[in-house]
């Protein structure tokens, strides 16, 4: 596998070098070198073969900017036109995609938070989505959702709170009387009870 190279002046012998070098390892008969002097030389002849490569690359990239600029010289007002609102309709299309996929995140996070209602939480987020990279910035909604809860409890659902052990009742009081007239139903009952079906 020989490579055509182009020959430049002033570098004669060290593409001689180079073909040689080549010419072994195509062989396989590729030997290393034997000095450091010998393996900078290898390694610069390599460079200096790829620097050739993309010699023209500056040259090229400012052609094609002026082909561009050319084109869009060449439009007319209608495709001008056209073009303009190709490129909102996208970018328009695109914003609502990212609020789409942001409000989906803020209402997986509120929840997860313990939000009564996850669009509670949504109207902490007016304006452009928190997005990074193309991605939902979750530490950003993070943040932002602790913040709604700190300042705003009310919003989150409450932890029910399980009484341990029996209710004390103040000194005096019997279960009976606590319940307005229920506690004497509920002792008459087991009084009747007790008559119909003695022990």
């Amino acid at each position: 596998m020989s490579e055509t190279r182009s020959t430049q002046p002033g570098d004669g012998t060290a593409q001689q070098e180079t073909q040689q070098q080549q010419a072994k390892e195509d062989e396989g008969g590729y030997t290393p070198p034997a000095t450091q002097a010998e393996l900078d030389q290898i390694i610069e002849n390599r460079l200096s073969r790829e620097r050739r490569k993309y010699a023209d690359y500056d040259e090229l990239k400012s052609q094609k900017t002026a082909m561009d600029e050319w084109k869009q010289s060449q439009l007319t007002e209608q495709e001008k036109a056209v073009q303009k609102a190709r490129t909102e309709a996208s970018n328009e299309t695109a914003a609502k995609y990212d609020r789409r996929i942001a409000d989906a995140e803020i209402r997986i996070q509120a929840q997860a938070k313990g939000f009564h209602d996850p669009s509670d939480a949504l109207a902490s987020f007016s304006g452009k989505p928190p997005m990074k990279d193309g991605e939902p910035d979750t530490e950003t909604i993070g943040k932002t959702l602790d913040a709604l809860a700190a300042s705003k409890p009310y919003l989150l659902k409450s932890q029910p709170t399980i009484p341990k052990g029996r209710p004390k009742l103040p000194k005096g009081t019997r279960l009976e009387d606590t319940h307005d007239g229920k506690g004497k139903a509920a002792a008459a009952l087991r009084q009747l009870g007790a008559e119909r079906h003695p022990r």
